[in-house]
Formats: C-alpha cells, sequence, structure tokens
C-alpha cells in the first residue's frame, strides 16, 4: 500500500485529500493513514557533491523548498525559512527543515557541520541521514561532531504554499513576506559547483552513496591532471 500512495502523490499536482486516496485504494482511512506514518518514519537520505570558491562571504543556500515556514503555518524555529540545506559565509553547512511533527516539536530542527569544514575550490560529499527521528550529517564520509540533531523529527513537511511547491536548486526563500512571490521571498544564489543531488527514501546503505563519494574523488583527481598538465604547459612556453 506504501508503494501506491507514494506513487498517487508523485503524479498529481493536485492536493490528495485522505479521502481520495481512500476512494483510490479501496481501504479504510485508518489504514491510509498509518501507510503515511509508516513512511514518514522511514526517514530520508539526501546525498550532495558541491564545491565552494574561496570567495564565499555571505549565506547562499544549495537546494531548499519553495515557500517559507511562515506563509505554511510553522511554528517556532525561523519562520522566514523555507528549509534546505545552506552555506554560511564561514564555509559552515547548515540543514533546517520543517518536519511533519512541527506541531509537536514547534521548530524546524538544525543540523550544523564543523565550522570552516568546507574547504574552498574542493568538491565534497555531503551526506543528511534521517531514521525518522533523529538527523546526522556526514561529509566526505566522516560524521560531523558539531551539531547533529537527536530530537523527534519525522519526515519532512511539504510546504505547498499557494499552489508553489516543490524544489529548488541554486537558490532558497528567506522572507517574512505576507505573500509569496519570486521578489519577496527570493534569497541569495549559490555561488559554486552543483555536481549532484540525490534524495532517496528511506536510510540507504552506506555502500551506496560511497560510490558517489568515490565518483567525486575520481572527478578531483581528473581536475587536478588537468590543471597540472595546464602548468606544465605554461612552464614549457616561459623557458
Amino acid at each position: 500500500m506504501k508503494t501506491k500512495i507514494l506513487r498517487q502523490l508523485r503524479t498529481t499536482n493536485e492536493y490528495v485529500s485522505g479521502q481520495m486516496l481512500c476512494d483510490e485504494l479501496g481501504v479504510s482511512r485508518t489504514a491510509v493513514w498509518k501507510a503515511i506514518n509508516q513512511l514518514k518514519e522511514e526517514g530520508y537520505t539526501i546525498e550532495a557533491i558541491i564545491k565552494v570558491p574561496y570567495n564565499v562571504s555571505a549565506w547562499s543556500s544549495v537546494f531548499g523548498q519553495k515557500g517559507t515556514g511562515k506563509l505554511a503555518g510553522m511554528q517556532g524555529g525561523e519562520p522566514e525559512s523555507n528549509g534546505g540545506l545552506n552555506i554560511s559565509g564561514s564555509r559552515e553547512l547548515q540543514w533546517n527543515p520543517w518536519t511533519t511533527n512541527n506541531a509537536e516539536i514547534k521548530d524546524n530542527p538544525t543540523t550544523w557541520s564543523d565550522a570552516g569544514g568546507i574547504q574552498p575550490d574542493k568538491w565534497h560529499h555531503i551526506v543528511i541521514k534521517n531514521n525518522g527521528h533523529s538527523t546526522v550529517m556526514i561529509v566526505d564520509g566522516i560524521q560531523v561532531q558539531r551539531c547533529n540533531t537527536f530530537q523527534k523529527q519525522v519526515g519532512i513537511q511539504s510546504l505547498n504554499v499557494g499552489g508553489e511547491k516543490g524544489w529548488v536548486v541554486g537558490t532558497a526563500y528567506w522572507s517574512e513576506a505576507e505573500n509569496f512571490s519570486e521578489s519577496a521571498c527570493g534569497d541569495a544564489i549559490f555561488k559554486g559547483s552543483i555536481q549532484e543531488i540525490r534524495m532517496s527514501r528511506g536510510v540507504i546503505d552506506q555502500s551506496i552513496w560511497y560510490r558517489s563519494m568515490w565518483w567525486m574523488i575520481v572527478t578531483t583527481l581528473l581536475e587536478i591532471m588537468i590543471h597540472t598538465k595546464i602548468w606544465q604547459e605554461r612552464i614549457i612556453i616561459r623557458l
């Protein structure tokens, strides 16, 4: 049933009510909500491979949801935020999603990487792993120790503000506006490179996301080889 519910939610752009799912699947509302709660508690895994330049001096976002917490009626936390993967001027990562149990915890729990942990002009493999209750961040295969979030977190709340829904890449939204628009709510553009973003249902096996990390290493080695060749050619020309 969980697979059928996911398929229904993914293939429609309209609001899907519990009763609609009951009629479609021929089951009771209790069965539908039980399946949905099970999906939420399976957690998620998010991977991203990014690189930032030396001249990062302000906040920007790798990706986030459309809308803001305020417009979606979220409680506590930073209502101006839409929740996403952000990077500060001192090159620290921040993951601050709105969860489906927001009414209970009244917050958008924030997970941080170590300060200055994102080195400039270098590809980094980032994993955000949620098991349905807590979240940890892993950078280049090492779990960060600064601030992982262990309070009860369930799923990621879809903001769906005024028909605006989904995820944006390379930017985010931050605003106290009463109505959603790109000009009123749009925030800074990400100043860097994004090689890959992958979102998976549940906590995926470490061997799977290691493949992405190895590909990042290969890319980095190729870049080093190219840059070294260019440098050598310049020396030859000067001589």
